[in-house]
């Protein structure tokens, strides 16, 4: 099987440890797979097929694709308001109800580099 063609423009095919993107969101290693992807100019696409790819039969997803975590991902599929704008309708997730500060500097970062999540 081929790859995409926008995988070859994507900054993790530029000599980085592929392991990277398999850390833990909140450890060093996974933070900077998130900086990397945040400044990435193919996320979105990355993101759609991370979406389109992973199993969502039992919700198996892995690792850091498109600039989210699997566990944003999982929201993403299951169609949960993470994403939304920071109003009334606030995000609801586990990490964002947590660390309120963070996440809302997170996304706003996030929505710059990339845009809006696709389930907003």
């Amino acid at each position: 099987m081929t790859s995409p063609d926008w995988l070859l423009r994507a900054s993790c095919s530029t000599g980085y440890d592929p392991d990277l993107w398999y850390a833990s969101p909140a450890s060093g290693a996974g933070r900077a797979a998130l900086a990397i992807c945040l400044s990435c100019p193919v996320a979105r696409e990355c993101l759609a097929d991370a979406m389109a790819s992973e199993p969502v039969s039992n919700g198996a997803r892995w690792g850091i694709a498109g600039a989210r975590t699997a566990e944003q991902r999982q929201a993403l599929a299951n169609g949960s308001a993470h994403g939304t704008p920071r109003g009334p309708d606030r995000c609801h997730c586990g990490p964002c109800q947590h660390h309120r500060i963070i996440s809302d500097l997170y996304h706003q970062l996030l929505d710059q580099a990339v845009g809006p999540c696709p389930g907003s």
